[in-house]
C-alpha cells in the first residue's frame, strides 16, 4: 500500500470510529464464577442470549463478542447506561436459564467492567484481543474455528456467505423455545442456522471491520500485536494471552531487541533471570514456558516464582 492509499485508508476508519460509538469493553471475571456454559447446548443457549439481549436493547451494539465457559467478552457500542442494562438483562436471563437446569451458579459476582475505548487504535487493539480470547485457551481451534462468538466472521467473506445460504428465519413459537422465553420476541431481523441466531444477522460485523485498514492490518495484528495483548490482558486481569508457540515468538523478539539474539536459550545466567522476569510479570508466562523456553532448570524457576 502506497502512502496515499495509507493516509486514505486511515482516514476513513477515523470517520468509522467517529461516526460510531461510543465503544466500550463489557468483560466478566472468570475467577469464583464456576462453569457457566459447560456443553453445547448450553453455549448456543449463551450465543443466543446474546442475540436476545441485543433485540431488547436496541440502542446498543455489538460489534464482536466471544462466549467462554467462565466470562465473557463483547466490544459494544451505545450510552453507558443501556450497555449496563444489555448486561442486566444477560444476567438476569442466564441465571434463570441455568436455575431451570438445576444448575445451582450463584451469580451474584457474575459483574460486568464496562471499559471506555477512547480511540481507534485502541479499539483495533480491543477487538482484536476478544476475537482471539477463545482460540487462546482452546488448542483444537483458530481464531477462525471457535465458533461461540462473533469473531469468526472477520474478513472470512466465504463462511458468512455459506452460514447465509444455510440460515433460515425462525417461527414465533420455535422462538419462544430456542430463548426459553414466553415474551413476544421480534424475530424479523434474525436468521438461525442449526438452532441458534446467526450472529452476522445481530453483531455489527461490518462495522467492526471497517476500523481496520484491510484484511491484511486486521490479520497481521491478530497474530502479532504482542504488546497490545500483554495491555489489554494486565489491565483485565487475564492470565492467559498467548498460545506457548506464540509466547516464544514473543520472546524471541524481546531478547532480538534488547539482547541482540533471537534465542532466548542462548542468553547468560544472569540475562535468562531478567528475561523469566519479564516473561512472568508481562507475558503472564507459566514455571513450565519459562522454564522450556529459557532452558532453565526447575529449581531456578521455583525459587523465583513459588507455586502457591
Amino acid at each position: 500500500m502506497n502512502r496515499e492509499n495509507f493516509v486514505l485508508s486511515e482516514q476513513q476508519c477515523e470517520r468509522s470510529f467517529d461516526n460510531n460509538g461510543p465503544f466500550w469493553h463489557l468483560c466478566t471475571p472468570g475467577d469464583n464464577i464456576g462453569i457457566l456454559f459447560s456443553d453445547r447446548e448450553e453455549f448456543k443457549y449463551g450465543m443466543n442470549l446474546m442475540a436476545l439481549c441485543r433485540l431488547l436493547c436496541s440502542d446498543v451494539e455489538i460489534y464482536t463478542h466471544t462466549l467462554m465457559n467462565n466470562h465473557i467478552h463483547a466490544i459494544v457500542g451505545g450510552k453507558r447506561e443501556s450497555c449496563l442494562d444489555f448486561f442486566k438483562e444477560f444476567k438476569k436471563r442466564l441465571q434463570r436459564y441455568l436455575s431451570n437446569k438445576r444448575r445451582m451458579i450463584d451469580l451474584a459476582s457474575f459483574e460486568c467492567a464496562l471499559i471506555p475505548i477512547p480511540d481507534l487504535k485502541s479499539l483495533r487493539s480491543e477487538i482484536v484481543y476478544v476475537n482471539r480470547n477463545g482460540y487462546v485457551v482452546n488448542n483444537k481451534c483458530t481464531p477462525y474455528s471457535y465458533m461461540w462468538g462473533s469473531g469468526i466472521y472477520y474478513f472470512n467473506p466465504l463462511l458468512r456467505h455459506a452460514h447465509a445460504l444455510l440460515a433460515k428465519p425462525i417461527t414465533a413459537s420455535v422462538g419462544r423455545r430456542i430463548f426459553k422465553t414466553r415474551d413476544l420476541i421480534p424475530l424479523e431481523s434474525l436468521l438461525f442456522y442449526d438452532d441458534f441466531a446467526l450472529p452476522t444477522t445481530y453483531s455489527s460485523v461490518a462495522k467492526g471491520e471497517s476500523v481496520f485498514r484491510n484484511a491484511h492490518h486486521y490479520f497481521n495484528l491478530l497474530t502479532k500485536d504482542w504488546e497490545a495483548y500483554s495491555a489489554i490482558s494486565q489491565r483485565l486481569g487475564d492470565k492467559i494471552f498467548l498460545t506457548d508457540d506464540e509466547l516464544y515468538g514473543a520472546i524471541s523478539s524481546y531478547t532480538l531487541k534488547h539482547y541482540n539474539t533471537n534465542k532466548p536459550s542462548n542468553l547468560s545466567p544472569k540475562d535468562k533471570l531478567s528475561v523469566a522476569r519479564v516473561m512472568h510479570f508481562d507475558y503472564h508466562a507459566n514455571n513450565r514456558q519459562i522454564r522450556s523456553i529459557l532452558r532453565l532448570e526447575s529449581s531456578v524457576v521455583q525459587e523465583l516464582f513459588p507455586k502457591g
